[in-house]
């Protein structure tokens, strides 16, 4: 069913779009040329398409990662079309890389991880600023709205596979960042909006390579609904649609018809085809039995905690050890509190995201005890910067950004593919089981306030690659799991106010307080006892919900 959109409510409409010289980015620039609007297209090469349309159209060379590149185009684009109340970014890069590959003793590069990552979500959130510092100066429409930006994340971000671990952080940061930027933005007028669409018929999907029948069947069975992958117009319908319905603000819009991507019994798929893309493979689950009780006393403990020595870290540590575990606490500074616990812990002065020091730690882990099967993920910074600022005329500076997505993202990414690596050569427990790794996310991952973008989207970027981490390392028997708490009592945030403490806590519906540290460590107890708990993200946060 369709209905005519009018032309008219396009008319006004000047655009940019990155990634617009192909894929859905294409799709979109035509879409909006055909409803009379002018469109400046931000691309790293010009395709011959481009040059086929018609006059309203610019194009301009562009790497969104590089601020003086997309200031250049901006500037372009008003110069050409007096303003721009529209960005629709669709910019983007996907690989398929497993996280640690046993047959050549090797784990994913590090460097394509940041590539996919910088570019994918560093550049989403550098556009997103750039322009909206731009929007700003715009005279308002009649009801009152500057400007729109749409971002392209992905169903990977919610359903990542064995081998999009890169992909699905990257697209889950885009996410993330949805909701903060446009509670930071509605001061200006200014709404965002995010697309995720399923499997679209792109060259990202399936670049130059020729499809074989039975994976273009095995697709489209699983896009339960219609049958059939998803055309490019279709998604720059779904832009016309927010563009034009200003109650969008916010979401994140499912384009998927519904597919299920990991349930074979959902859509009848027994088998997936041979030569099926990497990504799409059903991943063998683990563990493969029953659930049952286990005792966390017969557990022999091997751990791994990044950002042990202060806050959740330094209380899980204390769990631990009362446990009889051994503990390797990773961190940038040793505390007073670590130096004083008893049992078997030692301190290495690590910085996550350092290859040679997580390297230097995980062996100092394997001289002391023999093995590491435990590793939580701690380690992290939160910053509060809003994504412009009006007055002085700047926004949102681009390398704070990019250093709360590098310890949060990639530090805890590198620790997790390097200690998988050590894991998978340990001979596993009677039940099949080499290791645990249990991450730190937050409740602002897809409920960020004002300010926190950069935060937000870093912890999204966790809850994205958890579930495809767990299928790849399911076949090895290493379960991956996240936590997500709400407002908790730490150094942090007893930092602030005491007025602001109070409004935090009655934002808890119960128990109206913030959590205890120990609550957290309870909670990763329960992980390591529950081997049924597998690629989830858990949330502990007193049905917090930030308004």
């Amino acid at each position: 069913m369709r209905f005519s959109t009018s032309v008219s409510a396009a008319k006004k409409i000047s655009a940019i779009v990155t990634g617009g010289a192909s894929g859905l980015g294409f799709a979109t620039v035509k879409k909006f040329l055909e409803q009379g609007g002018k469109v400046l297209v931000c691309d790293i090469k010009k395709a011959d398409e481009i040059t086929k349309l018609q006059d309203d159209i610019v194009f301009c060379e562009t790497d969104v990662t590089s601020e003086s590149a997309v200031k250049h185009a901006i500037d372009l684009a008003v110069s050409k079309f007096s303003f721009i109340n529209c960005v629709v970014n669709c910019a983007g890069i996907g690989i398929t890389r497993k996280t640690v590959s046993n047959s050549t003793n090797s784990s994913h590069s590090l460097d394509e991880f940041e590539r996919v990552m910088k570019v994918n979500a560093l550049g989403t959130f550098n556009v997103i600023r750039l322009a909206a510092l731009s929007m700003t100066n715009n005279e308002p429409d009649e009801d009152g709205e500057r400007g729109v930006i749409i971002n392209t994340a992905s169903t990977s971000a919610f359903e990542g596979q064995v081998g999009q671990v890169a992909y699905a952080a990257s697209k889950a940061a885009v996410v993330g960042m949805t909701l903060p930027i446009a509670r930071d933005l509605s001061r200006h007028s200014i709404r965002c909006v995010t697309i995720a669409p399923g499997l679209i018929e792109s060259t990202l999907l399936f670049g130059d390579r020729q499809v074989q029948p039975d994976v273009l069947e095995y697709i489209n069975d699983i896009q339960l609904a219609i049958g059939r992958q998803g055309y490019p117009s279709e998604f720059a319908d779904a832009v016309v649609g927010c563009l034009h319905n200003k109650m969008f603000n916010g979401v994140t819009l499912r384009l998927d018809a519904g597919g299920i991507f990991d349930t074979a019994s959902s859509t009848g798929i027994t088998k997936t085809p041979k030569g099926a893309i990497n990504h799409l493979v059903k991943c063998t689950p683990f563990p493969n039995r029953l659930g049952r009780p286990e005792e966390f006393a017969h557990l022999d403990i091997c751990a791994i905690v990044t950002g042990g020595a202060s806050g959740l870290g330094f209380e899980t540590t204390k769990m631990l050890l009362s446990h009889g575990a051994k503990v390797i606490i990773f961190d940038i500074k040793c505390s007073c509190g670590v130096s004083e616990l008893k049992g078997n812990v030692f301190f290495s002065e690590t910085d996550v995201t350092s290859d040679e020091s997580v390297c230097k730690g995980i062996e100092l882990a394997m001289q002391k005890f023999g093995k590491i099967n435990c590793v939580i993920n701690c380690a992290g910074i939160f910053t509060k910067h809003n994504l412009i600022d009006v007055s002085e005329g700047r926004p949102h500076d681009l390398c704070l950004f990019e250093r709360v997505m590098k310890i949060n993202v990639t530090g805890t990414f590198n620790v997790i593919r390097l200690a998988a690596l050590s894991m998978v050569k340990s001979d596993p427990e009677e039940d099949g089981e080499r290791g645990v790794i249990i991450n730190t996310s937050s409740v602002t991952a897809f409920q960020g306030v004002a300010g926190v973008t950069a935060y937000s989207a870093s912890k999204a970027a966790i809850i994205g690659m958890t579930l495809p981490v767990a299928r790849e390392l399911a076949q090895y028997g290493i379960r991956c799991v996240t936590i997500s708490p709400g407002a908790f009592r730490t150094e942090m945030t007893e930092s602030g106010s005491g007025e602001t403490m109070a409004k935090v806590k009655k934002l808890v519906p119960f128990p109206c307080r913030l959590g205890e540290p120990e609550e957290f460590a309870n909670l990763v107890k329960s992980i390591l006892e529950n081997r049924m708990i597998n690629g989830t993200t858990i949330a502990i946060d007193g049905a917090l919900r930030l308004a």
